[in-house]
């Protein structure tokens, strides 16, 4: 009701690269709001679940994204009051911090530090393969997290997201490397997602997976597992790879190749390219991980 009879109606809509508006608050509601509070009634929600939920996005997304999905649910929540549509509505008070000025991550993981969190991710299950398949193919933790099985075509190793589940809106393809099609493979089909714990919703577990994951890395410089899809990004160009098709292979079209009136005109996949791409990664990949035992190189377990 909020974005229906408030956001869409007080606030002008940004558009994406296609054309298509969007409202970016109800995106923050939606990604982060609803994703950590949604089985809540209102009423029910205290300060002290707001500061839970502000501490789990600041680990996921930064304390930006963080700051500014509270403001999205405190004005929601202040608009639910002034209505009088819900009865109960809590006051969200958080104390006031002395803003940040916006900074932009620059982290990026060293081979030692790839090999590292690979090579203790052996005890997570579910967690464990979607941090490889962040490694591996350069996607948004949404995006694997809730990848579906019928988005998947082994014979053809492509994973297509469908445009409602991708943060442009735009269809996109990913073209996968044996190591990944490994990965996806061993997973056992239990319902329609293909990282779930309870059949009828995606694995979201991140936030106790990854403090388990830190305690045992002990890394000096803290991580976030967006760094990973920097670090797939930067990889690539050090290896060469045509800037386009690296903005490709991440579903970016803010590159010159696709932003503005370039991109109007130009509708390349750059499939082969992006094939070729995601195959040296996953080999180049394959050789950081792997582990010294006597004379052999032996590559860590897949599964």
């Amino acid at each position: 009701l909020y974005v229906e009879e408030h956001v869409k109606v007080k606030n002008k809509p940004r558009r994406r690269a296609n054309g298509t508006e969007f409202w970016e608050r109800e995106q923050l509601l939606q990604r982060h709001v609803v994703s950590n509070l949604g089985g809540m009634a209102i009423s029910d929600v205290t300060r002290k679940d707001v500061m839970v939920m502000h501490r789990q996005i600041e680990k996921i997304a930064g304390t930006t994204s963080a700051d500014r999905a509270t403001e999205a649910m405190r004005a929601a929540f202040n608009w639910l009051d002034d209505t009088e549509l819900v009865e109960g509505v809590p006051t969200i008070r958080l104390a006031k911090k002395a803003r940040r000025a916006a900074t932009t991550r620059h982290r990026v993981l060293s081979d030692d530090e790839i090999k590292a969190v690979w090579g203790n991710l052996d005890e997570d299950g579910l967690f464990a393969t979607i941090v490889r398949l962040l490694l591996l193919t350069g996607q948004r933790r949404s995006e694997v997290a809730e990848m579906r099985w019928e988005e998947l075509d082994f014979d053809k190793a492509v994973w297509k997201i469908p445009p409602e589940r991708t943060k442009n809106q735009l269809p996109h393809v990913v073209l996968l490397a044996p190591l990944a099609i490994d990965l996806l493979k061993g997973r056992d089909q239990l319902s329609a997602y293909v990282f779930t714990t309870t059949s009828s919703s995606p694995f979201s577990g991140f936030s106790r997976s990854k403090e388990r994951l830190d305690g045992r890395l002990k890394f000096k410089e803290g991580w976030t597992l967006h760094d990973l899809r920097r670090t797939f990004v930067t990889r690539l160009n050090e290896l060469g790879i045509p800037p386009h098709v690296v903005e490709a292979c991440v579903n970016h079209v803010s590159g010159t190749a696709k932003a503005g009136v370039a991109g109007v005109y130009n509708k390349a996949e750059y499939l082969s390219e992006r094939k070729a791409a995601m195959e040296r990664w996953a080999v180049v990949l394959g050789g950081i991980i792997a582990v010294q035992e006597g004379d052999n190189v032996v590559p860590l377990s897949a599964s």
